[in-house]
């Protein structure tokens, strides 16, 4: 799992964290282990490790991952950066799968942007989920999976021209 974890007020923080969670607990119900960073190297609560190894730890587990889902959303007005660039290019240095969900306000504010639609734009990203609650995305998510999960146990194939 990847998304916003700094920058955040402490209630959305709070309330992003327990949506991450729900999307882990529905990855689990279709048998996908979702690496949920913030329990191994918060940036708040494990401050004391430096962000070169929280790196490096994040590019082992995108190694070793099939899947990963990237939430996109918290795009704060004047943040021009989806906050989970580098995770996508780990995953297209280890064809790793993407799902990206994204809130259909966060959506709007990027989608003409083209240096931020163009790290969407990598194979690896197998599914946009676009929702307006975390009941949506949680649901679409189910049902992209109960169609689909399939796919997300394997590493990524990826077509070369």
């Amino acid at each position: 799992m990847s998304g916003a974890l700094t920058d955040l007020s402490p209630e959305v923080r709070e309330s992003t964290l327990r949506f991450y969670e729900k999307v882990a607990a529905v990855a689990g119900k279709h048998g996908i282990d979702l690496y949920l960073p913030h329990l191994h190297s918060d940036p708040i609560k494990n401050a004391d490790v430096p962000p070169s190894q929280v790196v490096v730890m994040d590019r082992e587990r995108v190694k070793d991952s099939m899947i990963m889902i990237v939430d996109v959303r918290q795009m704060p007005v004047g943040v021009g950066s989806l906050g989970v660039g580098m995770e996508i290019g780990f995953c297209e240095s280890h064809n790793t799968n993407i799902i990206v969900l994204c809130r259909r306000d966060a959506y709007e504010r990027f989608k003409n942007d083209p240096y931020e639609m163009k790290a969407l734009e990598t194979p690896m990203v197998k599914a946009m989920i676009l929702y307006g609650s975390d009941e949506e995305a949680l649901e679409q998510l189910d049902n992209l999976l109960e169609e689909r999960g399939e796919e997300f146990r394997h590493k990524a194939s990826v077509k070369t021209s």
